[in-house]
């Protein structure tokens, strides 16, 4: 069973629990990827790695972790990533129309729920 206190959110522990249930080993926050921050080098490290790809996880993805994303995904074309999304339907901010799986959509970001990341990783 997963210790809470090892994640940074209740959403990444039950993500860990889940991949422990079907048995998917899983590294969590042991990569570091380095970045670019324009004008500034920056450091991301995913949430889950597992067969080949690094999944981040978001219950609240605000504009700040959106830009970080577009930054890291093309600054590392051979690495694949994945967002995770606890509600992929939510609006991005309040009173728009445009949703975290219809954002991650039109930059060509792949994204899932939990229940898809482990369908596709228990394939």
């Amino acid at each position: 069973m997963s210790k809470k206190s090892v994640y940074r959110s209740g959403f990444e522990d039950g993500v860990a629990s889940q991949l422990e249930a079907n048995g998917i080993k899983y590294e969590y926050e042991k990569h570091k990827i380095a970045w670019v921050n324009p004008a500034t080098n920056c450091i991301y490290t995913p949430d889950f790695y597992c067969k080949g790809v690094f999944y981040e996880t978001k219950g609240i993805w605000e504009l700040p972790d959106r830009k970080k994303m577009m930054h890291v995904i093309k600054q590392h074309p051979d690495k694949k990533f994945c967002m995770v999304f606890q509600q992929p339907n939510k609006p991005i901010r309040k009173g728009s129309k445009t949703t975290y799986a219809m954002w991650c959509d039109k930059n060509k970001i792949d994204h899932c729920t939990v229940d898809e990341m482990i369908e596709r990783l228990t394939k």
